[in-house]
This record gives structure tokens, sequence and C-alpha cells, in this order.
């Protein structure tokens, strides 16, 4: 019948047996833990967010701010027409230099004509 005696049971040395892996209880968190992982879960929040987000400005703040940021807007709109002064000029020779190469086309082609008439 049955040629292995204990055949069902695993028998273990001593020594295997003080290697094996024990489970444990888990300790609780400490506080300095708990203060990480909130810390990482609002970073990741707000890493999450959008980030376009409305500004709205209060009507009872001082004027102080409302004056800087209408003077940022005053150098901004000097630099809007400084670039499209420049857009123009880019425009304008741009303009002139496709001319002069359609001119420079036409001259060539008058004396490739010219030395085949020879």
């Amino acid at each position: 019948m049955s040629r292995t005696p204990n055949r069902a049971t695993i028998t273990q040395s001593p020594a295997k047996l003080a290697r094996a892996p024990r489970s444990k209880r888990l300790t609780a968190p400490t506080t300095k833990v708990r203060e990480n992982q909130t810390i990482r879960r609002t970073r990741r929040t707000n890493r999450a967010r959008s980030p376009h987000r409305s500004q709205f400005q209060d009507v009872e703040d001082s004027g102080d701010d409302y004056e800087e940021k209408n003077e940022n807007t005053a150098n901004t709109l000097e630099d809007l027409l400084l670039v499209k002064e420049l857009q123009e000029t880019i425009d304008q020779q741009d303009k002139t230099i496709q001319e002069a190469q359609a001119e420079l086309k036409e001259l060539k082609a008058e004396q490739q004509y010219g030395r085949t008439e020879r």
C-alpha cells in the first residue's frame, strides 16, 4: 500500500523553523508618519488641481495694488505696440527682399538668354 510512512505530515528542522519569518502585529503609525501622510495627500491633491484658477480682487483692498496693476498693463500695452511696429517693419523688409529676389531671377534669365544667343 503506502510505501512512505508519514506521507501527509511535513517535518522541518528546528533551524529552518528558527529562520522562518514570523508575522508581527503592525504597529500604529506615529504622529510624524501621520503628518507625512497628510502632507503627501495634500501635495497630490494640489498637483491634481488645474493650474488656472480664477483670481478675484478684493474690493476693499487698497488702491496701491490697483495702480501697480495699471502700470503693468500700460507697460504691456507699450510692449505690444512696439511688437506690432516691429512686425510691420519685418513685413516691409520681407516684401522688399522678395521683390529683389524676383528682379534677380529676371536678370539671371536675361543673362542666360543673352548667353544662348551668342
